[in-house]
């Protein structure tokens, strides 16, 4: 959390939550579930950041995405 939030994120979180406040209403008009797919929203944001975060890491550590040999 230290580089803050991503642009999307801030959206998409709130999104989640309005959705969560009223998935009967909205599941009942569109004829499918959708509360399922809240927690799952929520898991590729968390994912997303992840992938986001290792590759950052991998790629300022010094080793060789290629070979996969350090840099002194």
């Amino acid at each position: 959390m230290k580089d803050g939030f991503l642009p999307y994120e801030k959206i998409a979180l709130a999104a989640v939550i309005i959705l969560s406040a009223s998935t009967s209403p909205i599941a009942i008009w569109l004829g499918i579930p959708i509360a399922p797919l809240l927690p799952l929203a929520v898991l590729w944001l968390g994912l997303r950041r992840l992938v986001r975060d290792v590759g950052r890491e991998r790629s300022s550590s010094g080793v060789d995405q290629i070979s996969g040999t350090v840099s002194i």
